[in-house]
Parts: C-alpha cells; sequence; structure tokens
C-alpha cells in the first residue's frame, strides 16, 4: 500500500493542475508548520487535505503509541454537508486503511452525544464546531493526544460558532502543552476565502512562528492594513525602484505588501528578498489579471 494519499486522490478527483496557494502551502502544511491559507479556492478541501494527510502519515506510527487514545486530528468544517464532503475525500483515498477516518455529527441532546463511540484506532476525526464542543463536553479523555487541528472555511467558523471555537482553541492549547507533545509538535492549518479580525488572534495566540499564504490582493491588503503607496518607473527598473522605496530597518516592525502581476515577478521579488536577508515581512501575492 501506498503512504501516500497524493496519486490515487488527485487522479480520482481530476486535480491536475495546483492553483498557487497550493504550490506555495504545500510545502509547509507537508513540513507540519502551522499554516494560514488564504485564496479563492480555499473551499477546495484538496488543497490542504494532500499535504496534511501526508504529514500525518509520516508520523502516524510514533503517534499511535503514545499513552493516550483517541484520534490525533480533528477536522472542523461548518455545516454537516461539507462535512460530509471531506470525509468522502478520506474514505475515496488510501489512507482509510491507515488512519481510519471517523465522521460524527449529533444533535444537542446529552444522551445521543453519550452514546457516541469513536473507534480506537481512528486517528482522523471529521465533525463541525458544535458537535466536537459537545463531545469534548462527554469525552473530553478522547481528545488527550490531538496535533493536528483543522479549520475547513474558517472564516465561516469564527461567523458561525465564535464561542464554540474558542472552547475548541482553548482545549486545542492546554493539550498541545503537555510534555508528551515536545518530539511531535502540535499543528494548525486553517483555510478561508476571507480576511477577518478574529483571524488575528488565531495567528497571535494560536499559531506560532505561522507560513501565511494569501493569495487574494484585497484580502492581502486587510490582513496587512497596508497603506497604499504608488510609484511611477519603468518596467526594467522596477526592482531597483520598490528596493529603493523599502524600509530596511524600521523602529517599529512592518509588514509590506507586494502585488505582482505574473508568477514569475513574484519569484524574482522573492529571491531579491532572500539575498538581501529583508527583515519585515513580505507577503507575496499573484495576480493573474489586474
Amino acid at each position: 500500500m501506498s503512504m501516500s494519499p497524493i496519486p490515487t486522490v488527485l487522479h480520482r478527483k481530476n486535480y491536475h493542475t495546483l492553483f498557487p496557494s497550493d504550490r506555495y502551502s504545500w510545502p509547509a502544511v507537508a513540513r507540519g508548520c502551522n499554516t494560514l491559507i488564504i485564496s479563492q479556492n480555499a473551499d477546495e478541501p484538496l488543497g490542504y487535505l494532500i499535504p496534511l494527510l501526508t504529514h500525518i502519515l509520516l508520523n502516524s506510527i510514533l503517534l499511535s503509541q503514545l499513552s493516550s487514545s483517541g484520534p490525533i486530528a480533528v477536522l472542523l468544517c461548518q455545516g454537516w454537508e461539507k462535512a460530509q464532503v471531506v470525509y468522502d475525500l478520506l474514505e475515496d483515498s488510501n489512507v482509510s486503511r491507515t488512519l481510519h477516518p471517523v465522521i460524527v455529527l449529533v444533535g444537542t441532546g446529552k444522551d445521543e452525544v453519550k452514546a457516541v463511540k469513536i473507534p480506537k484506532n481512528c486517528l482522523v476525526l471529521v465533525t463541525t464546531p458544535f458537535t466536537f464542543v459537545r463531545l469534548l463536553s462527554c469525552h473530553c479523555f478522547l481528545f488527550l493526544r490531538l496535533h493536528h487541528l483543522l479549520l475547513d472555511e474558517a472564516d465561516q467558523l469564527f461567523t458561525l460558532a465564535p464561542d464554540q471555537m474558542a472552547t475548541i482553541l482553548q482545549h486545542f492549547q492546554k493539550v498541545s502543552a503537555s510534555e508528551e507533545k515536545t518530539s511531535c509538535p502540535r499543528q494548525l492549518v486553517a483555510a478561508a476565502k476571507k480576511w477577518t479580525s478574529p483571524m488575528e488572534d488565531l495567528i497571535s495566540c494560536h499559531m506560532p512562528n505561522p507560513s501565511i499564504v494569501i493569495t487574494v490582493p484585497v484580502e492581502a491588503a486587510l490582513y496587512g492594513n497596508i497603506q497604499q503607496v504608488i510609484l511611477m518607473t519603468f518596467e526594467s527598473n522596477k526592482i531597483s525602484v520598490l528596493l529603493g522605496a523599502l524600509d530596511f530597518s524600521p523602529d517599529v516592525g512592518q509588514k509590506t505588501l507586494i502585488v505582482a502581476n505574473s508568477v514569475q515577478e513574484v519569484e524574482d521579488v522573492f529571491k531579491v528578498k532572500i539575498v538581501l536577508s529583508f527583515h519585515p515581512t513580505i507577503l507575496l501575492c499573484t495576480i493573474f489579471c489586474i
């Protein structure tokens, strides 16, 4: 059995071309980094599932040997329909024989929650914020080795279930602080179409050293609270003018948004940033039509 979910899932779903957000976010997610992805295709689960499952598979043997039981990853979706879509993707891949994913959706009845039985070999749980909070109230001991938390359509999650999300993030932070997690750091991945204010707290309080990938220029500007600066220059002199406008020794840490009109231009600016060891955060976005 292939340990990678990539061949089967991509082939069956005709996922032949990577989106710009995939090219930048997949390496970070596959390495286990905390990652925030904001893109037009953020509602496509394969955009985050492939690298996440790859990372989980590489660590599943070690994680399954930990003293506690229960899922090592929880995938949160805004409603039962999207949860079913994500679960079907997991079942359609070859990871189901290793990770034994389970979908759980329950109502408000206490007896219904108490009756939930999660198999001991289940390593991935797909659910909604409302159901997960109910599970935590009755089966908290089943989520003591939670290493990966994925927020599908995170902007909608924080809008529709703000109190539940606060409870879930608090639990994730608590269990991740135990000594047992030092050899297997936690990972939080959030995918969204829009930047919203709750994501500021998500990044600052729950995502240490995050990789932030934003391929929607307007959302990138909102994230950075950018003040627009217009500079006129010839095509051949753009990089020099750009470097002259940047502050390389800011008194206060800065966020700088550079909007390019081609993938190659993004790569060129990124290479210049690396060569110069530019300290302020440069957020690179690609636009195909401007």
